[in-house]
Formats: structure tokens, sequence, C-alpha cells
């Protein structure tokens, strides 16, 4: 760990050191790179903001894949591009917009497919050649309300059509709206319910080496709700299929694994995470002043700009022979 500049994981030094060669134009074959964001609604403009750092840093093209949940998928969209600035904006000027997000509304409290289609895929919409043509395969979890489990969406193996309504889904967060995505007949929302910290599809898809950007603050576990809390969520999501209700009660602990791994890895990858520090670097998931949640972008980006110099400082000063490896 480098617990001194609050950078964590199994070994971030071996996994900034790959994403420092790559960024020079040194890549090993048997190196796979992923980029895992977490969302939770406004609370992902961390995740944003972590994004944006990675960018200033040069480091966009060191990774292959990019795994996202909610608005951590949202923001995975805009990184190809280095565009993180413009999908600031989004949290910003239209998550906080009443007409997206209003308690007045319940219990349509967010209206995520006004957001989505109104600027994500139109007014502020993501550079469709470093999505769809860039070398990045991105990977945009749902759940089916039926079965409860989670379908994977592809930028490059699903047609464009089917992704973009992934886009939706994803966000569709049945404790605060209804609203559901008909995608081949099957009907899709939120996948936060398995893969909320999608980490485990990093691994399933071979990646060696992993940056993972929470958006809870480093030692944060998830805790089953109080009494009237689980009943207003059985209530919320009374009208879907019993899977997804059985899944739905066991996504504390496919969490709180994802969190396992975020910190030791495995003998098949290591980490590097870009985790909050405390509360204070947050914002609340249903955050509605437009001030705070610009500011929060702006000091995520700073905080994991720092971390990431002050990591690269570390690794010059240290010989090679100290970088882990696979196997």
């Amino acid at each position: 760990m480098l617990d001194h500049i609050n950078i964590y994981g199994s070994n971030p030094l071996e996994v900034l050191a790959v994403l420092m060669d790559r960024r020079e134009g040194n890549s090993d074959p048997n190196c796979k790179v992923g980029l895992v964001l977490e969302g939770g609604s406004l609370r992902g403009v961390f995740s944003c903001g972590a994004a944006h750092a990675l960018n200033k840093h040069g480091l966009a093209n060191s990774f292959d894949v990019i795994i996202g949940t909610s608005s951590g998928a949202l923001n995975g969209l805009y990184f190809p591009g280095n565009d993180e600035i413009l999908a600031s904006t989004i949290y910003e000027e239209n998550a906080t917009d009443p007409r997206c997000l209003n308690i007045w509304n319940f219990p349509e409290v967010l209206d995520v497919r006004w957001m989505i289609t109104e600027w994500i895929l139109d007014k502020k919409r993501f550079s469709d050649q470093a999505v769809y043509d860039g070398h990045h395969e991105i990977f945009i979890s749902t759940t089916d309300t039926e079965s409860g489990e989670t379908r994977w969406f592809s930028s490059k193996k699903d047609s464009r059509k089917n992704f973009e309504k992934s886009i939706c889904a994803t966000a569709y967060t049945p404790i605060v709206c209804s609203q559901l995505e008909n995608i081949d007949g099957r009907h899709y929302n939120d996948g936060y319910v398995n893969a909320a910290l999608p980490i485990k599809k990093a691994l399933d898809e071979g990646c060696t080496h992993v940056v993972v950007v929470p958006t809870q603050p480093w030692g944060y576990k998830k805790t089953r709700p109080g009494r009237l809390s689980g009943l207003y969520n059985s209530w919320r999501i009374r009208k879907l299929g019993n899977g997804y209700k059985q899944h739905f009660a066991r996504r504390y602990d496919s969490y709180n694994e994802a969190l396992r791994l975020a910190e030791f890895g495995s003998e098949k990858f290591h980490t590097l995470v870009l985790a909050p520090r405390t509360k204070q670097d947050i914002v609340g998931n249903l955050e509605s002043n437009p001030k705070r949640v610009r500011e929060a972008f702006e000091a995520s980006t700073e905080l994991n700009y720092q971390r990431i110099s002050e990591a690269r400082k570390t690794l010059t000063s240290i010989p090679p022979s100290t970088e882990g490896d696979i196997g």
C-alpha cells in the first residue's frame, strides 16, 4: 500500500508502472489493464474527477477495458475522449435540475431517462469516435428485473442501439425511480444490484492490472438497512421478479466481496485503488446543490492528480526488482 498518500490496493506501484510503460509506448502482451468506476447517482462525480486526473497524467490509452455501473458507467463514456469536464457539467447542471432530481415528484424522485436522452445522448453527447472506434472496450452492467441476473453490454459486441439503451438502464435506481428499459424483449434497470463495484468483471475479462475507483470512503463496508429502510426498499421493488428480489437482498455481500478484491487482489491480478479518504470527499447520492457538485469534481480531480504524482515519484525512487509479477 501507499497509505501515506492514500493510494491503496494489492500492488499499486506495479499497476502504475504498467500504466506508465504503456504511456511511453512499451506494452507487455501479457498484461491487460482495466479501469473500474463505481457510480452511486450524484456520488459518481468523485469517480468522474478521478478519471479526469488519470487523463491529466496522459493515461487514458494505457487501459484496455473500462467497466462501469450506474453513473460510473456514464463517466466511462467520457473518459476515452478526455471529456470529463463536459461530463461534470451534466452532474452540476442537469442531474441537479428539478426536471431530473425532485423529491416533490415522489415516488419518481429521479427522472434518469430525461437526463440521459436529453443530455448524454444528445446535447452533451460523448465522443462517438472515442467510444465506438477507439481501442477501449467499455462494459456497462444492468440487471434483469425478473431473474435478477446481471447482463453486460459492450461497446464492441452489442449493437449501438442496445448499448445506448443500457446507458439508461444501468442508472435506473429502483429506490428512487421505477423506470425500466426494454432490450430484446427483457426489462433491465440498475446495474448496482450485483455489480456496484464491478471489479469481478475485470477479472472475468482477463485483466491483470486494475485501477479501481470506489465512491465510498476507504474502509467502508455495506451493511443491511434498518427495519424501516428495509420495508421501504421492499415496497419499491414489490413489482419486480422474485429472482430480482433475491439478488437485491444479497447486494451487500457482493459489494463487500468486491471491496475485498479491490484491497487484496488475487494471484491473477494487481490493483491500484483511488478511493475517497472520508465523507468530506464526496457528495450525497441525491445532492441538489450545483456548487457542491462542482466543488466535489474539482476536489476529486486535484486529490487524485496529486496522489498519482506522488506515486510516480515513489515509483522512480525504487529499483525495478521490487515490482511484483503476476504468476
